[in-house]
């Protein structure tokens, strides 16, 4: 096997490797806070890309409004009860942190989004054989991430 064969074979492995180990995208969450008595409730949520977050304004007249120089920007303007707001977490906004305040109350009502990154996982790489003549197929068991089989197509020889 030539040194450039060698090298896209162990290119087309990495790949195959780290599309079977990326974290699938989980179903978007829809986080409800309401706006409250002077408080946002539940308060610090978490959220990842492609979650909506939607405040619902129960009593007073409040505000949801994004700090300067956060990542997202955002502004409800100033809302009485039984109305509601909602932002769209997005990859362009980055990992946050996202914090946040009552405008007519930016002093005693402030809160913050979390952003909960997913874990990427490392990958390294390694020269598992050699000498294969024929194209080739990776797999892995069922479940099983860690361990990847590297088949020759005609002979089956692993």
């Amino acid at each position: 096997m030539k040194s450039s064969d060698c090298s896209r074979l162990v290119f087309l492995v990495a790949v195959l490797f780290a599309i079977g180990l990326a974290p699938a995208q989980a179903n978007a969450t829809i986080h409800d806070i309401d706006v409250v008595n002077f408080d946002f409730l539940p308060a610090s949520t978490v959220v990842t890309v492609g979650d909506t977050v939607r405040w619902t304004w129960v009593e007073g007249f409040h505000s949801t409004t994004s700090d300067a120089g956060a990542p997202k920007s955002w502004d409800s303007g100033v809302n009485g009860a039984a109305n509601e707001f909602e932002i769209v977490i997005t990859e362009a906004d980055g990992f946050g942190p996202f914090p946040y305040h009552c405008t007519p109350h930016a002093t005693i009502m402030k809160d913050t989004l979390y952003f909960n990154a997913p874990v990427v996982p490392t990958l390294t790489t390694s020269l598992v054989t050699s000498g294969l003549s024929r194209p080739i197929f990776a797999t892995s068991p069922p479940e099983d991430y860690e361990r990847l089989f590297i088949l020759e197509q005609h002979t089956g020889r692993i």
